[in-house]
């Protein structure tokens, strides 16, 4: 979006570029539209990794994590949830090194993201 610059003038500069979202009044979240699944932080990880996702609206949710071979490893989150913002833990014991999909069901809407495990 460009907006004129009028406390600009002095600089010279006639345009401001403002990339992303709107910004939030007073440290308030923006409201959640649709479902979401973070990259996990860090990645590569070596013990436990922080995956935060998102939901539009408030029912049940899965997040599980899956080897490179299709098979469910690990459940990190299973049940009702409210709308809104959450983080769960993935911890990498007993997992071999490598890479691992999470991924999050919500209803009838799926996200998967990629982890990987370095030892």
């Amino acid at each position: 979006m460009l907006t004129p610059a009028a406390s600009l003038t002095d600089a010279g500069e006639r345009f401001v570029l403002t990339v992303g979202r709107a910004a939030v009044a007073s440290g308030e979240a923006p409201a959640v539209t649709a479902l979401a699944l973070d990259v996990p932080a860090p990645n590569p990880f070596r013990d436990r990794a922080t995956v935060r996702f998102a939901m539009p609206a408030a029912g049940p949710a899965r997040v599980a994590v899956y080897d490179v071979l299709g098979r469910e490893v690990a459940v990190l989150a299973d049940g009702e949830r409210a709308a809104g913002r959450h983080e769960v833990t993935f911890q990498s014991a007993g997992l071999a090194s490598g890479v691992y999909v999470i991924r999050l069901t919500a209803g009838t809407a799926t996200v998967v993201r990629r982890a990987t495990i370095s030892r």
